[in-house]
């Protein structure tokens, strides 16, 4: 009998502590990843090159124990997020291996005069619980006198693990597009900027194509992409519109998901 009570007192004592099993707490860490390669022919001539340097998710927790796998709600968020780094990445290792080719093709004619080379670089992020953003800048050295260069932005969803357009954030599309370019209009004349670019750039801002939306802390960025606007030497014009300023027109996904935290 007194087994049996100690027994009895035993799992009394151990049921309240199963059912508050704590569950561990994750959260979403931004990490860089790189990498990086060149060809060079026998006699030590460099005739291609790239790099890249591209954010990846992951999850991290404090309390879960050693080897504890996260929900797998989240990790699909993550997956989802690598996955489109993954196809960036893979992007520019296809456009390498075509500048490969014709750098071999160059130095073999006697033609290569510089190396070739692609890369592209994380410039910015800003994250909250829920909107990841990232602006990366790239860049493709083809053999003329300048490199090309070009500006890539995603915008993602932590609660969903969806990617996320400025479009999808507006009650009206058109309306805010229009507010957009109006202000990216003023800023350029206030700015001076619009003696560099070429006739008609009005209308080009006004179509909104060729541009990608960075999504920073306070305000959106808007950069067109090189020559859209202007000659190179204008480079990637961007303008910047504060969040407050364009509050009447988010819906209110677009408000949830530009919330600021604390």
């Amino acid at each position: 009998m007194k087994r049996i009570l100690s027994l009895l007192l035993a799992l009394a004592l151990a049921l309240p502590l199963t059912g508050c099993a704590r569950k561990p707490t994750w959260r979403f860490v931004l990490d860089t990843r790189r990498g990086a390669d060149d060809y060079t022919a026998r006699s030590g001539t460099l005739l291609s090159w790239y790099s890249w340097k591209l954010p990846y998710l992951a999850l991290v927790s404090g309390d879960a124990a050693p080897g504890e796998e996260p929900p797998e709600e989240l990790a699909a968020v993550r997956d989802a997020f690598n996955g489109e780094m993954e196809n960036a990445r893979a992007l520019l290792l296809e456009e390498y291996a075509e500048l490969e080719r014709l750098a071999i093709d160059a130095y073999v004619n006697g033609g290569a005069d510089a190396p070739l080379g692609t890369s592209i670089e994380v410039e910015e992020t800003y994250q909250t619980k829920r909107l990841l953003s990232v602006r990366a800048k790239g860049y493709a050295d083809q053999g003329g006198a300048h490199p090309w260069a070009v500006v890539r932005c995603w915008a993602f969803d932590l609660e969903t693990g969806g990617f996320v357009q400025w479009y999808d954030l507006a009650k009206d599309p058109d309306a805010l597009r229009a507010a957009l370019a109006a202000e990216a209009i003023r800023q350029a004349r206030e700015q001076g900027v619009d003696k560099d670019f070429f006739e008609g750039w009005e209308d080009e801002i006004e179509r909104f194509e060729g541009c990608a939306a960075y999504f920073g802390e306070d305000a959106l960025t808007v950069i067109f992409g090189e020559q859209l606007l202007g000659p190179r030497t204008a480079g990637m014009p961007e303008f910047t519109v504060a969040y407050e300023r364009l509050s009447k027109y988010w819906n209110d996904y677009g408000k949830q998901l530009l919330k600021k935290e604390g």
